[in-house]
């Protein structure tokens, strides 16, 4: 079982200047990332979530301000977009 530290640790060790986690809840993460969206997800998806199934990229979702999912970031839009993932089952 991680305990706090050990969570901290790996994304911190998962985390650069082209994939940051820049909002984590238990079952929600908001990502900026300029890896592209399949090498974001196997990213996400290697990190530990507040369920079993693991993060994946949250389907049919928007962003609190209403912006599609993925958009762009708003600080490098040429480079990196914007992600949301869930750790949620959201299979019937």
């Amino acid at each position: 079982m991680y305990d706090g530290e050990e969570i901290q640790r790996d994304y911190d060790a998962a985390e650069g200047e082209e994939f940051n986690v820049y909002s984590m809840g238990l079952v929600y993460a908001s990502v900026c990332s300029s890896l592209g969206d399949d090498a974001t997800a196997k990213r996400m998806q290697a990190l530990p979530s507040g369920t079993t199934q693991g993060h994946s990229l949250a389907v049919d979702a928007t962003f609190a301000t209403g912006q599609s999912n993925p958009c762009p970031c708003e600080l490098k839009p040429q480079t990196h977009k914007h992600y949301l993932f869930t750790a949620w089952e959201t299979k019937p």
